[in-house]
């Protein structure tokens, strides 16, 4: 969306990368390249052909961006990804379901997550932050952490839920500061939540992946509301 076309090396780089780090073979890295490759392609035409470039512009583009960009095309990837794993031997037969759910989820929360603000700084579009704006977002920013550092640090079973309490901050930074806000605030909502580790292993599977969809929630309605919100400026 930023560069165009010719950014798909770097997406099957960081892909192989991705593989050999696992300890996975070079040609689940080159499979798996593959399949992100045509994971951004995909999204690429979509929302160019829906003519979603400036994400957070409206409302109505957030939800383009989310269904076009971050939704479908992981889902093409993940089988593919998961296949080659299955067929390389480094996935189960009883593991194949949830190694495309993981990788569905993981791809699509990320570029929920990242991609609107990214988009922003790499193409070279402004933020539309004044430096007192600047200033008092980094102020509530460091509120949030320290509030969600405090939810964590609690390490008792009821805190492993209480993450939820951080997405009214995503919110009103949306409204308060557009983009910026809510690109920023549910970056450190991932980070705080995904820091989050539980004692026992009852259950571990599924708090990551309650945790998962509720950063991708979040990130989309806040980045919704700032949607929203400059819809009301224009």
């Amino acid at each position: 969306l930023a560069w165009g076309w010719r950014y798909w090396p770097v997406v099957a780089l960081g892909e192989f990368v991705i593989a050999l780090t696992l300890r996975q073979s070079p040609l689940a890295g080159v499979i798996g390249g593959g399949a992100q490759i045509l994971e951004a392609m995909l999204a690429l035409y979509l929302l160019r052909r829906a003519n979603v470039v400036d994400i957070a512009s409206s409302a109505r583009s957030v939800v383009r961006f989310a269904l076009m960009g971050a939704a479908i095309p992981p889902l093409v990837s993940s089988v593919i990804g998961a296949t080659s794993l299955l067929v390389l031997g480094h996935l189960t037969r009883d593991a194949y379901p949830s190694g495309i759910v993981t990788w569905w989820l993981g791809d699509a929360i990320g570029i929920l997550l990242l991609t609107p603000i990214l988009v922003k700084v790499l193409a070279k579009r402004p933020l539309a932050l004044d430096r007192r704006s600047s200033w008092l977002l980094a102020v509530y920013l460091v509120l949030m952490i320290a509030v969600g550092l405090a939810i964590a640090g609690g390490n008792t079973p009821r805190s492993y839920y209480l993450f939820f309490l951080l997405l009214p901050f995503v919110v009103v930074a949306a409204i308060r500061f557009g983009l910026a806000g809510a690109g920023g605030a549910a970056l450190i909502l991932a980070v705080i939540v995904f820091g989050m580790r539980p004692q026992d292993l009852n259950g571990g599977d599924f708090l990551t992946a309650v945790r998962m969809v509720f950063v991708g929630i979040s990130a989309f309605t806040g980045y919704l509301v700032a949607g929203f919100m400059k819809e009301r400026a224009l």
